[in-house]
């Protein structure tokens, strides 16, 4: 599936509504939310919040933004025990402030963006930058 820029700014503005709307407002909510599952669209996508595992042996609360296809087109990676949290993204086209390391089947690029603290806030900010991708 090509996922484009108008896509993942579709796909932020939903994660915020969910986060809005199940009061998750900083890490410690995200972590109390583990195993949880949130439907966002009638089509079945929805956000899993999980704690997986992460660089040197840790692990990160993460919110992953799934399509009915299995696809994950946003993830939100929060690693308090190294101090930083990451978006990746997958998408057909370069995103700003992002990095590249990969390409998916369909040729969407993986790229993330790592902040060098665990900072909800300032990924939520992120996230609304990106909402305005949707109307480009």
């Amino acid at each position: 599936m090509e996922i484009s820029k108008e896509d993942i700014g579709r796909y932020a503005g939903n994660l915020l509504r969910v986060l809005d709307k199940q009061g998750i407002d900083n890490v410690a909510a995200v972590t109390l939310r583990n195993g949880q599952k949130y439907m966002v669209d009638k089509k079945g996508s929805q956000v899993i919040v999980e704690a997986r595992p992460s660089m040197s042996g840790t692990v990160a609360d993460t919110l992953a933004y799934v399509l009915t296809e299995k696809h994950i087109p946003i993830e939100i990676r929060f690693n308090e025990p190294l101090g930083f949290s990451s978006i990746i993204l997958k998408c057909q086209d370069r995103l700003s402030g992002y990095t590249s390391f990969a390409r998916d089947i369909f040729e969407n690029m993986a790229q993330d963006r790592v902040f060098e603290s665990c900072n909800f806030e300032l990924v939520k900010e992120e996230l609304d930058r990106l909402r305005m991708l949707q109307q480009s």
